[in-house]
Parts: C-alpha cells; sequence; structure tokens
C-alpha cells in the first residue's frame, strides 16, 4: 500500500499539464480502493463485500487534495460555510432598506398633509377676511347713509326755518337768492 502512495506522489510531482491535478488525485482515491482489501465475513453481517483502506493512505491522499484544491473553491466552501450568515445579513440589510422607504414615505405623506392643512387654513383665512370687508364695507354705508340722512334731515328743518321766518319778515313769499359757496357749489 505505501508503495502506492509513494508512486502517486512521484506522479504529483511529474504532473500532465493536460489534466487537473485533483482529478489525478481522485483517481488515486479510487484506485486505492479498488485494491483494497475485501472483507468477506459472514460472521458479521455488516462486513460483507466491504473493502478496507489503510488509515494513513486514505488521509495523506485527502491532505494532498486539499492542497490542490483552487483558491476558488476554498473560497466557495467558506462561503457555503457562512451562508445562513450571509442570508441573515442580506435580509437585515432588506429590512433596513424598506423600512427606511417606509420612512421617506411617510415624510413625503406627512408633508403632503402639512401643505394640504396649510392650504385649507389659507383658504379658511381669505373667506373670514372676505366675510369681514363685506361687512366693513355694509356697515360703512350704512352709517354714510345714515349721516347723509341725518344731514338731509337737518337741512330740511333748517329751509323750513327759513321759509318760516322769510314769510314772517316779508308777509309773502321772498325770492330766494343762490348763495356761492366755496367753489362752484351753490344752495
Amino acid at each position: 500500500m505505501s508503495e502506492m502512495i509513494r508512486r502517486a506522489n512521484d506522479e504529483d510531482e511529474e504532473l500532465d499539464e493536460s489534466r487537473h491535478p485533483i482529478e489525478e488525485i481522485l483517481e488515486e482515491l479510487e484506485e486505492l480502493a479498488e485494491h483494497g482489501v475485501r472483507w468477506y465475513c459472514r460472521l458479521i453481517p455488516g462486513l460483507w463485500g466491504r473493502t478496507v483502506i489503510d488509515h494513513a493512505d486514505l488521509l495523506n491522499i485527502a491532505a494532498r487534495l486539499r492542497q490542490r484544491l483552487p483558491q476558488e473553491m476554498s473560497e466557495a466552501i467558506t462561503i457555503a460555510r457562512q451562508r445562513e450568515q450571509i442570508i441573515r445579513d442580506a435580509q437585515q440589510q432588506r429590512d433596513r432598506i424598506i423600512q427606511a422607504a417606509r420612512e421617506q414615505a411617510q415624510i413625503i405623506v406627512s408633508n403632503d398633509e402639512l401643505v394640504r392643512q396649510a392650504q385649507e387654513k389659507a383658504d379658511q383665512i381669505l373667506r373670514a377676511a372676505r366675510t369681514e370687508a363685506e361687512a366693513l364695507r355694509a356697515e360703512a354705508e350704512a352709517w354714510a347713509r345714515g349721516v347723509v340722512e341725518r344731514l338731509e334731515s337737518n337741512l330740511r328743518r333748517v329751509l323750513s326755518t327759513l321759509e318760516r321766518a322769510k314769510k314772517s319778515l316779508g308777509g309773502g313769499m321772498v325770492e330766494t337768492v343762490p348763495v356761492e359757496r366755496s367753489g362752484d357749489e351753490t344752495l
């Protein structure tokens, strides 16, 4: 058996360029299994037709196989072992992205709501201002109308008093002469 391993080590040094080194090591492993001692023991049922291989030879081939594994294969094995952690990290990152998107959407909705509320408040203020302006204008017109009506009433009383004074002074109708006031206005 150890002769076979020595021969395999010698062959390892003179690798054929057309075949991958791992293929050669796998063939050695197959050859070791084929040339192992077969057990045909009827006393122990589980051993019928089994092959016994030298433990040291098997470990040697496994060590050489591990040395020949390409770096990518080692990285793939490491990644496969770390798969669960990678998946958890990816899920956590996904959750963080989703949460950030939800928060951003909430901010946008809140901003839209604030704009809507501000517009609504502005409309209320404008309606109140228009209502108040109309009330003030109506009040001012009523006041002005009251002043004009009182002035007209006072003027009628004054004219009535003047008419009576004229009648008492002249006994009859006296001709009224227009009096000029400041500017072009006449009474």
